[in-house]
């Protein structure tokens, strides 16, 4: 019965870090398509199956300022203030590194085989 629980944990823990990769990969991809919007990028996330919302989604964004990823460019739209969000070099870079990453780490669960 322990054992059970720790296995759960740590299904869980991977899982998380899994989908966090995934997750912020899907809105940089997004993005680099065209700059975006904060409710835009939350439909197209939950578009593709992704749970969400503006509390889940706006730290996100705002971590990826910090790190340089994205910046934000304030646009009025239809009388609306609207803050868009565009890759910066260093995001652009870092996207096309990490779809090369995955592409690897797919193909190499291809050869061992996804099943156990």
């Amino acid at each position: 019965m322990i054992l059970q629980g720790v296995i759960t944990m740590l299904i869980d823990r991977l899982r998380n870090k899994i989908q966090l990769g995934i997750y912020e990969l899907t809105i940089l991809k997004y993005i680099s398509k065209s700059p975006n919007y904060g409710i835009a990028i939350i439909n197209k996330m939950e578009e593709l199956g992704f749970r969400t919302g503006p509390s889940y989604i706006y730290p996100f964004l705002q971590q990826m300022i910090r790190d340089g990823i994205l910046y934000r460019i304030d646009r009025v739209v239809q009388g609306k203030r609207r803050k868009y969000y565009e890759l910066t070099q260093k995001g652009r870079i870092l996207l096309q590194i990490c779809v090369e990453e995955l592409k690897k780490m797919y193909g190499a669960f291809e050869t061992i085989g996804l099943e156990g």
